[in-house]
Order: structure tokens, then sequence, then C-alpha cells
């Protein structure tokens, strides 16, 4: 038997397709615990008992008192369950018809994989985005030392392991799945079904709060695990470095990217002397973390130059060549010698510092996914820079609005002033690059492009 746990906060309006996707399931012998958290006046109570009423396969359970989070409601479920698995659920998103059987059919095929989860959509207010996480055991491992590498509400997991170590989720953690996760993949092999049995909606309420808290808890998680699998203290680092994906200080320092540079090597020199990871797997993480970290502490202060690695590996264990460190490949990629690496990445950000410091007035040439991405990266970072005009070669989109900008004719660059033109599409660089020389005789050193 499975045991879906799904807890549930203002559930009301999304409450019923979760249940509709779990009670349509193809695997019918389930027992689907509902944790509902009663902290606001909303119908979800009653749609929850309305269900109860129709199939007997529902346990509702009702929080009261203050809010207490999702761990709490989780760990409720995990003592109550009964199955041999545990199945996730969210109240707003939806399970396919066959998710239950195939991840159930895969577990007992697989006796060693402790935890599977699955692809999924990502959808959001901006569009929706297939979503495959990777799916080979050590890879996975690895990675968990930089960002979870599971949809939460798509896993599926074995309660005998749970039993077997006490494992639950941390109550004093706003990050309740992360550090579980952890501690779940050392009892284990975990994988990730290719295939997409969930759609996760993101962005629509309640899920897209992460606040301080819940960032700082992300920043403790990771240190806590530095230190415990490779005794790596990591007070000297800054908390941005831990959770990239919120803004600690609002203002970024460029810098940090002589602090990410720091931190990758000793963790890449912590693991060659304790082959807690495997060498070359954790070097292919390390540089796609270097990329992540580039992405946000370099790319707001554009220039011709990039800090980007290529990661031209397969990335699968069997096909694998010997990865270069980080610091080599920093070494080979800008011709220089590996003990100067630091040193150049310092005079590296003085000279694009210098020349974004010439450029706070901006006509910004192209509309697509990448201006967007720019667009909000500025707002939330608060970044100095007067947008003069934004201009698109397709006239389909001349005067409409993108990211809080009327799109204009390119033509109009000439009727401004302005520091730099900024191109954001590198599949159109060279073309729009020629245009803006050739056509309206633009100097080239008043012509920059958006490093992505």
């Amino acid at each position: 038997m499975i045991s879906v746990i799904m807890p549930v906060y203002n559930g009301a309006k999304t409450i019923r397709r979760a249940i509709d996707s779990i009670l349509k399931q193809t695997y019918t012998n389930f027992e689907f615990i509902i944790i509902n958290e009663e902290v606001t006046d909303d119908e979800t109570w009653t749609i929850i008992q309305e269900y109860k009423r129709e199939d007997s396969r529902i346990i509702p359970i009702q929080k009261k008192g203050e809010k207490k989070g999702v761990a709490v409601s989780l760990n409720i479920g995990l003592h109550i369950a009964r199955g041999k698995y545990i199945a996730r659920m969210d109240h707003d998103d939806y399970s396919y018809a066959d998710r239950l059987l195939i991840q159930l059919n895969y577990m007992e095929t697989h006796q060693n994989i402790v935890l599977c989860g699955t692809g999924f959509r990502q959808i959001t207010p901006r569009g929706t985005t297939v979503i495959h996480k990777l799916e080979n055991p050590e890879e996975i491992r690895a990675c968990l030392l930089f960002d979870t590498q599971f949809c939460h509400p798509s896993v599926m997991y074995r309660r005998s392991i749970l039993i077997e170590n006490n494992l639950f989720y941390n109550e004093d953690c706003h990050v309740e799945d992360y550090p579980f996760w952890m501690k779940l993949v050392e009892y284990g092999p975990s994988t990730n079904l290719p295939g997409i049995l969930l759609d996760y909606y993101f962005g629509f309420g309640e899920n897209v709060k992460r606040d301080l808290s819940f960032n700082l808890d992300v920043c403790r998680s990771m240190r806590k695990q530095y230190w415990d699998k490779l005794s790596i203290d990591t007070r000297m680092y800054s908390d941005e470095l831990f959770a990239l994906d919120i803004d600690l200080q609002k203002k970024v320092n460029p810098y940090l990217i002589i602090e990410a540079f720091s931190l990758l090597k000793e963790i890449d020199d912590a693991n060659s002397h304790s082959l807690s990871y495997d060498v070359n797997i954790l070097r292919q993480a390390i540089l796609s973390r270097w990329n992540r970290f580039v992405s946000i502490f370099f790319v707001p202060y554009t220039d011709n130059i990039s800090l980007h690695i290529s990661e031209s590996s397969s990335g699968k264990t069997g096909e694998l060549g010997i990865v270069k460190s980080l610091q080599e490949q920093l070494a080979y990629h800008f011709n220089i010698n590996e003990k100067g690496v630091k040193n150049y990445l310092k005079q590296l950000i003085m000279l694009v510092k210098n020349k974004a410091a010439r450029m706070r007035r901006i006509v910004v040439f192209g509309v697509g996914e990448n201006w967007q991405r720019y667009y909000d990266y500025i707002e939330a970072h608060s970044i100095d820079i007067d947008i003069a005009r934004v201009v698109d070669n397709n006239e389909a989109i001349w005067g409409q609005v993108v990211s809080n900008y009327v799109v204009h004719l390119p033509q109009e660059i000439l009727t401004i002033e302005y520091d730099m033109v900024l191109i954001t599409s590198p599949k159109y660089y060279d073309d729009i690059y020629c245009q803006l020389i050739k056509e309206y005789e633009i100097p080239p050193e008043k012509i920059s492009w958006l490093v992505v």
C-alpha cells in the first residue's frame, strides 16, 4: 500500500484539482492523508470532509491554532502512515493518472532505491516549462551539495528507511525538504524518473512567498552539510553564496565572485582528499554552480567578457572523462598561471565595474527571455541603471509593454541620449551589432552585450 501525504493551507481554490488527481489514479491501493491547517475561514476543511464522505481512503486531519508549518503537517502524516511507500502531494498541484503506478513499479523492481522523484511541468503565471531532474544517483548526491534535486510533491520514498533511522522533517527549519533529502540519500541511491507525472503550480499564491527566514534556513542547511560531508568551515563566506535565489542584502557585491571561486575550490580540494563524492561528478557539479554564480554576481556588470565555463562533458557517469578543476579551467580560459586566477578575477571585475559605471543610461536592444530575466534582476537588487529606451526589431511588438517598458522602433536610438546600447539577444547579437554599426553609425565602444 501507498500512503499519500498532502499538507494543506488556504487551499480552497485549488484543492479539488489535487484531490481529484489522486482519487483518479490507476493504482488504487492507497490511503490519502490530508492535513489541514485551520488558520483562516476559507472552505478548505468543508471541501475535504465532502470528499471524505465519498471516498473512505481519505484520512482527514485538522490542525487548529496558529500556523505551525509544512514540516509539522508532514510529520503528523508520517506518524500515522501505514503504507510501504510514502508519496507526496501538494494541494495546488496535479498528479497524472499513472503516477503512483509508475513510481510503485519502479521502486518494486529497484529495491535499492530509497527515493524516487519524477519529471514535471512547472506552470507559472508566465508560462509552462517541462523540467527533467537528474536521474543518476551519484550526480544527484553530488549536486545536492548546492541545491535540491527533487520536486517535492513528485517524490515517493520507502517508509521503512524512515522507521529504521528515525528520520523526520526538521520542524524548526522553514525549508523542510532540502535537509530531509540530504539525510535520506545517505541510506541508498535516489533517482528521478524521466517521465512527466506531475503539474507543479508555482507563483499563484502562498507557495511563491520565500521570506528571509526561509532563505537563511537554506544557508544554514548548506553550511551544515559542508561541515558534515567535507569538514569545511563556511563561516567566512557570505550568505549570498548559499541562497542564490534570494535578495539577502538587496545590493549584490560583484566581489562575491571571488568568494564563490574560493568556496568551490575548497569543496574540490576537500573532496579530493576525502573522496566523499566521485571526483569527476562533483567537479562537473562545481562547474555548473560556478556558472550559476556568474549569472548572479557577474552578469549585471556587462561587458564582452564571459566567466562561464563550458560544461562539455555528457554528465553521465559511464561516459564522463577527466574533468579539470575550476582553477585549471579558468587558468586555461584566460591563458594565465593557475596560481594567478584569483588576482586575475579581481582585475577583471574592476575592469567590468569601471565600464559598467560609464553606462548608467542605456538602451536595451531585444526584449526576449534574457532581457526579462535581467530586468527582474536589476529591479530586485536596486541596481542604479537608467533605461533610456527599450527597442526591438520585431515590429509585431512595437508599442507593447514588456517588463514595464514600452517597446520602441530601433530607429529611435538616433533621437535620444544614452551611454551604451545593451544587446540582450545572444542569437541575433552579430546581426544587431552590424545593424548598429552600419545603419545607425554607433561607435563600437558604445555597444555592449548581456553575458548570459
